[in-house]
């Protein structure tokens, strides 16, 4: 059996953000079992997207990309007001599974996929998660709050879940 590698399938020139209304943000993604393959170039073009649109978070299926990957980013240090001068520090989690929730909270959410639309959203204050690393190596997660929230919503998009698709109310 010849599997393609990510690399081989993926031109990181061609990566761009899908928007609401595309088939694929519906669809849900396939797990990675491909570890051998090199994930680097395509999480740093996840990185580089989510900082030109303002964004701390970023899921594969959001760029066309069925496979089941998201990123997270926290500033560390922010120099003056100019973004690009940010240093982030960086988590990738790869085939996500939230295993234990607790709590409620709401915010009010947006989405690079979806525009400039917000809406109110119930997401648990406290989650578990059990993801991998870039090289397939078993990890626990535990958040609370605003973490939480951007977990969940982004394990969401995984599953063809759109924060849309959730929200109370939207404006």
């Amino acid at each position: 059996l010849n599997v393609l590698k990510i690399e081989q399938m993926i031109n990181i020139d061609d990566i761009k953000i899908l928007e609401s209304g595309d088939k694929r943000l519906k669809q849900k993604c396939e797990e990675v079992t491909d570890f051998e393959s090199d994930y680097t170039n395509i999480i740093e073009k996840m990185k580089e997207l989510s900082i030109a649109n303002g964004a701390y978070a970023i899921a594969a299926p959001q760029l066309g990309i069925a496979k089941r990957f998201i990123l997270i980013m926290v500033a560390q240090e922010v120099k003056q007001i100019d973004l690009s001068d940010t240093v982030y520090s960086v988590s990738s989690y790869f085939n996500p599974k939230i295993i234990k929730m607790s709590g409620k909270q709401y915010f009010y959410e947006a989405c690079i996929s979806v525009g400039n639309v917000v809406g109110k959203v119930a997401r648990p204050y406290y989650l578990e998660i059990e993801a991998q690393d870039i090289n397939g190596k078993l990890f626990h997660k535990v958040a609370e709050g605003f973490e939480a929230i951007v977990l969940s919503h982004e394990i969401d998009h995984l599953d063809g879940i759109e924060f849309t698709d959730r929200a109370e109310k939207i404006y």
